[in-house]
């Protein structure tokens, strides 16, 4: 699912990108994420939040799935 933005900034139709650095391990599940990027604490949660509930494909080295970093960029935007 996408985040959603926090009520309060929904409301005066605030607009932005949190950027995430997530740890993706061998079976395409997220292990940790960090905000590289903040948007406001109400943000930052609903990004983590969501990208927590995600599944990636495993990225492959020499035919064998690898833990990788990636960036995540989440762009909230008013409904």
């Amino acid at each position: 699912p996408d985040p959603k933005s926090p009520e309060l900034a929904r409301q005066a139709r605030i607009t932005g990108t949190v950027v995430l650095a997530v740890a993706i391990n061998e079976k395409g599940t997220v292990d940790a994420v960090k905000v590289a990027r903040s948007l406001g604490p109400g943000f930052d949660h609903n990004a983590i939040a969501a990208v927590k509930t995600w599944g990636f494909a495993p990225a492959m080295r020499d035919g064998n799935p690898v833990a990788v970093q990636m960036t995540v960029e989440i762009t909230f935007k008013p409904d």
